[in-house]
């Protein structure tokens, strides 16, 4: 409004505003208990990030997703209206940390290859969880060579010989409790040998 401006009965004039800033954003149901009052996030905004807590409780999910708030520090200077992304880090799962291409699938059952004397074996897994290229698994332990990307027709019992890749860390929102190795698996006889893709 300016001065000598005429105004409608029952029409606002001006809106009175907290000082207080939050940010909202929302959050898939499975995350939300992981995130509760006073849980730390980042918030991203203009290049920049800044550290903020969860100021709410997680409420029921609107349209499938849970809303959330998270209060912003006075010595921010954000902007009222801005627009970023709320980064956030959860554990998923705890156990053996693989990547996605060394599991197969038979029969509804999940397994991988892993090399024994230079031997190919198979042992099954179960999946707990995954995020990006990588999974957590139970069923084979910390120190196994698990195959990535192995050859065509390759044969239970084949004499292989492995070439390591670097082993796999964690990512995103998985947290692992051992890494087996991770090899790339030679063809039948042992005779040639191809590397399997980095994880």
């Amino acid at each position: 409004m300016q001065i000598g401006m005429y105004v409608g009965l029952n029409t606002p004039a001006f809106t009175l505003v907290s000082a207080d800033r939050q940010i909202n954003f929302s959050i898939s149901p499975s995350d939300a208990p992981a995130l509760p009052a006073g849980q730390a996030v980042t918030f991203t905004y203009s290049g920049k990030t800044y550290p903020v807590r969860v100021s709410q409780a997680p409420s029921a999910p609107i349209n499938g997703v849970v809303p959330m708030a998270a209060s912003v520090p006075q010595a921010f200077n954000l902007p009222f209206g801005s627009v970023g992304s709320v980064t956030y880090r959860i554990s998923v799962a705890n156990g053996i940390l693989v990547p996605l291409n060394a599991l197969y699938t038979l029969e509804n059952q999940n397994y991988v290859f892993v090399i024994v004397d230079n031997k190919v074996t198979t042992k099954n897994v179960t999946i707990l969880g995954e995020a990006g290229i990588m999974t957590v698994v139970t069923g084979v332990s910390s120190g196994d060579t698990v195959v990535v990307n192995p050859p065509p027709g390759l044969i239970l019992g084949s004499q292989v010989q492995p070439i390591m890749q670097p082993t796999a860390g964690t990512t995103g929102k998985v947290t692992a409790q051992g890494t087996p190795k991770v090899a790339g698996a030679g063809g039948q006889g042992g005779s040639d040998t191809s590397s399997g893709a980095k994880p």
